[in-house]
């Protein structure tokens, strides 16, 4: 009998901040990727991906799925992911698998595991997500949000953030300057590309958070 498992080939595509990050799959090994501040990412994108696949010759239809964050963050940056996945699924039925854009700056130091990730939103804001990870499993119970920073900081977690410039705006206490971190987010895709396979669909509301009221 054939044990082997077939190997899942995928996109990952964040446009949610000012750094666009983009790269192509194979399994958990991460066969290229790019992370640049060209903007604006709507110009940029398509181009990218088309020669990221071409330079790995991966034609579209050699894809399991596409998984693209969806924020928080800035409504223009998210639509352009969003739209992007939408068109491959139409087209050629691509399945979208989304995840919370913030966890890719989970912090790499395994003995934190309940903190929060927050990215600039100007005017003193951020959004921020709250993570209780244990066991390699994220519990995002509270749904991302939008705070100032005289909030945030008044609370009792640990802070990171990928805005090194934030710290400046924060007074009361620093916080990790977070980087790109994808060893816990990975397998979290594939696990949840395993539920699609079993027929649930996932949620793809975009976080474009706005101010209460509004």
């Amino acid at each position: 009998m054939n044990n082997i498992q077939p190997t899942m080939k995928f996109i990952l595509l964040d446009t949610s901040q000012p750094e666009l990050i983009l790269a192509l799959y194979n399994d958990q090994a991460c066969l290229a990727s790019i992370k640049t501040d060209l903007y604006p990412h709507s110009k940029f994108t398509t181009s990218l991906l088309e020669q990221m696949l071409k330079e790995h010759n991966t034609p579209l239809e050699a894809l399991d799925f596409i998984a693209i964050g969806l924020g928080p963050g800035s409504f223009t940056g998210l639509r352009v992911s969003h739209v992007i996945a939408e068109t491959l699924r139409f087209a050629i039925k691509l399945p979208i698998i989304p995840f919370n854009s913030l966890l890719l700056y989970a912090p790499i130091d395994s003995t934190c595991n309940h903190y929060l990730i927050v990215s600039d939103a100007r005017k003193k804001r951020v959004y921020a997500q709250e993570v209780d990870c244990r066991d390699g499993q994220y519990d995002l119970s509270i749904p991302p949000y939008l705070a100032g920073i005289d909030e945030i900081e008044n609370g009792n977690l640990p802070i990171f953030s990928p805005d090194p410039q934030l710290n400046g705006q924060f007074s009361k206490k620093n916080i990790g300057v977070a980087k790109i971190n994808l060893d816990r987010l990975i397998p979290a895709i594939c696990q949840a590309f395993s539920r699609h396979e079993e027929g649930k669909e996932p949620d793809l509301t975009i976080h474009y958070l706005k101010e209460p009221g509004k």
